[in-house]
């Protein structure tokens, strides 16, 4: 794939393409985003290795890339509309598009009339499912253990430490799935629901059939979650997601160093946070935050170690950053809570 970044790669609405470069980076033959070009992805965003940034789709070609991918997640999900240029050239020179906005691509008329030109599929990974099922306590029937991350705030790392969990337990010989809840995460494990895009009403029946599913096979099964409780324009997703799914752990997700969200409110207390997040699954099922991953991007390893050592003692569970360092001691968080409780 050629993932497409344009403006965008250094910043946190680059998390699509972030994702998939972390994730699938044998997928990636390049990137394109004309304000970082000549260099690597590692240069850039630190990891990615060689895979370049490239100034065009044109320069792309040279790969022999089968798909252009919109690697950006906008407030909103709205299309920039500069970029439709961008795809119906990706259509021109016969590359499928898998587009995760909100901004449906079939529903475009121009678009679309390429695409059938030129016989190209174009996907929107946010299309919601037909499915209109009300939630309706399923979850009390299932024996696997669901573990849901959450957040602090919104693009807090969710996605990636629902990965490295699911990696750290499968190495270790468990019974596991992930289920992914937005278009990235879809873009990695090739399966899943972009739940923001399920009417209200549905979320949380959406969510609680992908658990009776999945736990069908699994002994264990982890949920990439979405938004925060706190944050105002995310948190409906959040308390959807969360009473579909009616996890027996969580994981709490932050970035060090963030104090503001993403509206500009202040980020609260960790051991508030926790609370919240333990009484809004209480209304069904004890439940309880079993560790907490911190997003430490570059930051010194003394200083993350430092951090993550105050933070244990301060909130008594096992802190770390999957990314980082593996997901391991959260993996082993999780499997000692069950074996305790």
């Amino acid at each position: 794939m050629l993932v497409l970044a344009e403006g965008m790669l250094k910043n946190s609405y680059g998390k699509t393409a972030h994702g998939v470069i972390r994730y699938t980076p044998d997928e990636v033959l390049a990137v394109i985003d004309s304000t970082t070009a000549g260099k690597t992805c590692e240069e850039v965003i630190g990891y990615g290795g060689d895979i370049p940034i490239i100034y065009s789709i044109k320069e792309g070609l040279k790969f022999n890339p089968d798909t252009l991918v919109i690697g950006i997640a906008l407030v909103g999900g709205v299309l920039p509309e500069k970029w439709k240029k961008f795809i119906i050239g990706a259509i021109k020179y016969k590359l499928n598009v898998i587009n995760g906005l909100h901004t449906f691509l079939t529903d475009d008329k121009d678009i679309m009339k390429y695409a059938k030109r030129h016989n190209i599929e174009v996907i929107d990974l946010r299309r919601p499912p037909d499915i209109y099922h009300v939630a309706s306590g399923k979850w009390k029937d299932v024996k696997s253990k669901v573990i849901l991350t959450v957040g602090t705030d919104c693009a807090i790392g969710k996605k990636s430490v629902t990965v490295e969990i699911y990696r750290a337990l499968k190495k270790m010989g468990k019974s596991v799935d992930w289920i992914a809840t937005g278009q990235t995460g879809i873009l990695i494990c090739g399966k899943g629901v972009v739940i923001d895009a399920v009417k209200s009403d549905f979320v949380a029946g959406v969510m609680e059939l992908e658990i009776v599913k999945s736990a069908k096979r699994n002994d264990y099964i982890l949920v990439e979650g979405q938004g925060a409780l706190t944050h105002q324009g995310y948190s409906g997703v959040t308390m959807g997601l969360i009473h579909g799914v009616v996890p027996d752990a969580m994981i709490l997700c932050h970035e060090m160093g963030r104090i503001f969200d993403h509206n500009g409110d202040p980020i609260l207390d960790f051991k508030f946070i926790i609370k919240l997040h333990e009484m809004v699954v209480g209304f069904f099922k004890k439940s309880k935050v079993v560790g907490m991953n911190l997003m430490t991007n570059r930051m010194p390893e003394k200083e993350v170690l430092r951090e993550i050592g105050k933070l244990e003692k301060k909130l008594r569970i096992p802190v770390d950053d999957t990314v980082r360092f593996g997901g391991e001691k959260l993996a082993n968080a999780i499997l000692k809570y069950f074996s305790d409780d």
